[in-house]
């Protein structure tokens, strides 16, 4: 355990210079428009500001009142409604999921604690390809489960670890039964209120809020646009919430000090789980938890929704909170929030460079084949599967957009000095590679996946960071 003393009551001066210049460089290295960031030490936030704009448009700058989409960091608010009903006495954790949910698929196999370790087998509604079609509209949880009813379980319950938003759909649906409250209403009246957590809302699909961002997207590290629209009706307790930064950090407080929950029931979110087998999830209940940085135990979790990113990252032994929301969905908050964790440990940054995997000449060549094809704006219908195209060039105009990000980046970059390969995976039927490639100016991470008929099924690009 880390020893509390090492933790400043404040920033200083010099922690405040050091963590404007990383947000600042962050977003800018990473074509991000907006972003906030709260910072709580010892029971308290410290430290909140708003970086670059809320709104392209407008131009309004992002600020500590700025209001986010935090994406499934919901998840660790449905676990805590759950907990707080079997504080109550009127659920227990080893309940069957049907003696709630009766109707859910394989109810009578899972219980609420396989639901909430995310070790329940069942598959999540959101790879269906229902979901893709229809995310636009709104939904029902009913027409949610229906998505995978006659689908087979991953494994067994409880054998295996796998994420999958239906679990916590399932867990909102017994949030209403057990409570006979709608889920919005127990969370609102019981979670929310008892925080005091003033800007935090279930969200809508417009922007009522003054302090509301709008949510963008990019490809290829290029020109920021306004994300696709998705219902929020199809993220019932996995993502469905949004507030400011500073209210998930006083979140994190509420937590921390048993103000909502108590220590116990905080004790089982921030625990990893263990397998059968004696390995480790490295999932509490609504939290990552079992990883460490810089010697400490850190505990947290990463959301994503269209156009927004959110991450939440705590170490409760030393009441340390770093909470990172963004209006961009390709923004990447990790490495940024691990920087700002060393500077308040007044700690060097640990570099951890990927570790290089050996590949042939042929591999090579045929990542440089791809980077060429794509930085040259010449991924098309002739070389890419047609749900590529369909998925991020379904319009004439899309295909514009993007071949000219592409060749916006390549003239940004150069020509590449050198790749390594830090990633290789062959899913049925693909291949995938993660590449970084160092070019003059930067260091890129590149990622592609080619069929089995050697059509491109997926790209990516992304500034490469080594913490």
């Amino acid at each position: 355990m880390a020893d509390s003393l090492t933790v400043p009551s404040a920033l200083t001066p010099q922690m405040k210079s050091h963590v404007d210049a990383t947000m600042n460089a962050a977003l800018i290295r990473q074509g991000v428009p907006g972003a906030s960031l709260a910072i709580a030490l010892n029971g308290r936030v410290v430290y909140a500001r708003g970086y670059g704009v809320q709104d392209l448009s407008s131009k309004t700058e992002a600020s500590i009142q700025t209001i986010y989409p935090i994406g499934s960091n919901t998840k660790q608010f449905t676990a805590a409604a759950i907990l707080l009903l079997q504080q109550r006495g009127q659920l227990a954790l080893d309940d069957p999921l049907s003696k709630y949910v009766p109707e859910a698929p394989h109810a009578n196999d899972i219980t609420l604690a396989q639901l909430l370790g995310q070790v329940s087998g069942l598959l999540d509604y959101t790879q269906t390809p229902e979901f893709g079609k229809n995310s636009s509209r709104s939904t029902t949880p009913r027409a949610m489960l229906a998505t995978i009813r006659d689908l087979p379980l991953s494994f067994k319950p409880g054998t295996s670890w796998q994420y999958s938003n239906t679990n916590y759909l399932l867990l909102s649906m017994v949030i209403a039964k057990a409570s006979g409250e709608p889920y919005q209403t127990f969370v609102r009246n019981e979670i929310l209120e008892s925080a005091n957590l003033h800007t935090a809302a279930f969200e809508s699909n417009s922007q009522t809020a003054p302090h509301e961002a709008l949510g963008y997207s990019s490809f290829a590290m290029g020109t920021a646009h306004e994300a696709a629209p998705t219902d929020y009706s199809w993220f019932q307790g996995t993502g469905d919430l949004m507030m400011s930064a500073a209210d998930l950090a006083q979140w994190d407080i509420a937590l921390d000090s048993g103000a909502v929950i108590s220590p116990e029931s905080f004790e089982k979110m921030s625990t990893p789980k263990t397998l059968p087998d004696g390995t480790s999830t490295g999932y509490g209940y609504g939290l990552g938890a079992g990883n460490s940085f810089i010697g400490h135990a850190i505990v947290g979790h990463l959301g994503g929704f269209s156009g927004f990113i959110s991450e939440d990252i705590t170490i409760p032994s030393d009441h340390v909170a770093v909470v990172l929301l963004s209006n961009s969905d390709t923004f990447n908050p990790v490495p940024i929030a691990h920087d700002i964790i060393a500077a308040i440990y007044a700690q060097p940054l640990p570099h951890s460079p990927s570790k290089a995997l050996p590949h042939s000449e042929i591999e090579e060549q045929q990542a440089r084949a791809w980077l060429e094809r794509a930085l040259g704006g010449r991924i098309n219908a002739t070389n890419a599967d047609p749900d590529f195209m369909s998925w991020i060039m379904p319009s004439a105009a899309a295909q514009a957009s993007v071949t000219a990000d592409l060749r916006a980046l390549g003239d940004r970059l150069g020509a590449p000095i050198s790749f390594q390969l830090v990633s290789r995976d062959s899913p049925p039927g693909v291949q995938s590679f993660e590449y970084h490639v160092t070019f003059p100016r930067d260091v890129v991470d590149f990622q592609y996946a080619v069929t089995s008929s050697g059509k491109l099924d997926y790209l990516a690009f992304a500034p490469a960071y080594d913490y």
